[in-house]
């Protein structure tokens, strides 16, 4: 008779930021899925501040089971026995700007031309309007939030006899 069994774990996570936090609602910014991380913030006129790093997980469970059984009746073996494997995953995807982003190119700090453009797309004055103040007032273009994927779970069996 013989019995034979393993299992195997391994697992992984990136993380973004020493502090796992809601960084849009500390920021004032618009975050309707409550994600975790911090948002991009573009268009600030003197630098970009965008994620160091995606969030992302994977964790993998490795089973495998063995029986085996064998008789010996003078020159003859007779052997039975069964297998068992099972592999199951739980994995997060790498994804991008988890909690949004914004752009600061909004044109809130400038003035409006009365000869470019029209009334439906209005123009600013040259050498006007700034978007480190667009910034420092909160005036962003738009803030983006994407619908990103949850956790996948995948299991994987098989028997034999």
């Amino acid at each position: 008779m013989e019995t034979n069994g393993n299992r195997t774990a391994q697992s992984t996570k990136t993380v973004n930021g020493p502090l796992q936090e809601d960084w849009s609602k500390f920021l004032g910014l618009p975050n309707p899925n409550g994600e975790i991380g911090w948002p991009g913030l573009q268009s600030l006129g003197f630098m970009n501040y965008v994620e160091g790093d995606n969030r992302r997980q994977l964790r993998s469970l490795v089973d495998n089971w063995e029986q085996n059984f064998t008789n010996v009746r003078g020159t003859h073996n007779i052997q039975v026995g069964w297998r068992y494997h099972r592999e199951k995953q739980t994995l997060l995807p790498d994804q991008g700007n988890i909690s949004g982003y914004s752009d600061f190119n909004s044109l809130a700090t400038a003035l409006q031309s009365p000869t470019l453009g029209s009334d439906t797309s209005p123009q600013a004055v040259p050498q006007t309007g700034d978007n480190s103040a667009n910034f420092v007032l909160g005036y962003g273009a738009d803030y983006n939030v994407g619908l990103k994927r949850g956790f996948f779970y995948v299991t994987d069996r098989n028997a034999e006899l």
